[in-house]
């Protein structure tokens, strides 16, 4: 069973499981290992706005150049990529979207502007759904995106030490998602656990078996970190439980940036870049939240500090 999936999902962009569309941009080498980023889209890297029925069809036909990145996140994404420090071979970037397959044009030309090349784009198949009449997951994404991560995984090198940074937004249930799959990968989530959130999140019984399937797979992939942009400024208490070094809910790109940089995936310079998208007083407020919130020591903001000096920003009062 396992070898006959696998060469399904090799072999079509049309998956079993879950209705989606996965299109392989840049194929990983079988060489690769290291980091790997997996960010959406909506809210998270664009300032996309779902309030009304009119929203969704302007966004539909609105031109790429016309698409707005939240402040600093193409910036960041473009950074992410080139790694550090850059080098010609760049860090693996996906995207798994809710947005449907006439969106990915427009969606690639964007991220050309800002200057992002994606390994793979990921997007929901709202047609299938509505022909299957689960009118629900056409807004629940939680069951989407965990088969689209999964088969992202089956797309890598499986001896390969693959570190995936995970960026999502809290508008929806990434947050929830993005930790469930951790767990997932560290073997944590028990049958009767999986079995009744698969019941909740209103999975088929043939999508249950592929999720489970996929799962069969044992590699070297483990997840470094999630970062929720709250885009919406939705209560902390209403996001899952997390540990500081599982997930940072991070008040603006700067943060995600600064933690980044800690960890060596972004230079000096890349964090300058990501910087110059906020004012003087914005960054104050982004290290003041982040100190408040005990993201980052006093020690770690200094280390920020020095990094901002060379483009004359500061990070501290």
């Amino acid at each position: 069973m396992f070898r006959e999936l696998l060469q399904q999902v090799l072999s079509s962009r049309r998956k079993p499981g879950f209705p989606l569309i996965r299109y392989e941009e840049s194929p990983l080498s079988e060489s690769y290992e290291g980091p790997v980023v997996t960010s959406d889209i909506d809210k998270t890297y664009l300032d996309t706005r779902f309030h009304s029925f009119r929203d969704l069809v302007r966004t539909a036909l609105e031109p790429a150049e016309s698409k707005r990145s939240l402040p600093g996140m193409g910036t960041l994404l473009h950074s992410f990529q080139q790694g550090n420090p850059p080098t010609l071979s760049q860090i693996p970037l996906y995207f798994i979207s809710a947005s449907p397959p006439m969106m990915r044009e427009v969606l690639l030309e964007k991220m050309k502007i800002d200057g992002i090349q994606p390994n793979g784009l990921t997007l929901k198949d709202p047609i299938r759904l509505v022909r299957k009449g689960r009118w629900r997951h056409l807004r629940h994404h939680i069951l989407y995106k965990l088969t689209a991560l999964l088969l992202n995984r089956h797309a890598r090198p499986i001896d390969a030490n693959i570190q995936e940074v995970l960026i999502g937004d809290d508008s929806e249930t990434d947050a929830e998602t993005y930790l469930f799959y951790r767990r997932l990968l560290r073997k944590e989530v028990t049958e009767e656990e999986f079995h009744a959130l698969l019941g909740h999140w209103g999975a088929t019984s043939s999508e249950g078996a592929f999720l489970r399937a996929l799962l069969e797979r044992d590699d070297n992939s483990q997840v470094a970190r999630i970062y929720i942009h709250r885009t919406t400024h939705k209560a902390l208490e209403k996001l899952p439980p997390h540990d500081r070094n599982e997930m940072i809910a991070a008040l603006d790109s700067m943060q995600i940036a600064a933690d980044a940089f800690l960890e060596g995936w972004l230079s000096g310079e890349s964090l300058c870049r990501v910087a110059e998208a906020f004012g003087p007083l914005q960054l104050l407020d982004s290290a003041r939240d982040a100190q408040q919130r005990k993201i980052f020591t006093q020690e770690q903001c200094e280390q920020i500090d020095t990094a901002l000096q060379s483009a004359e920003m500061r990070y501290l009062p």
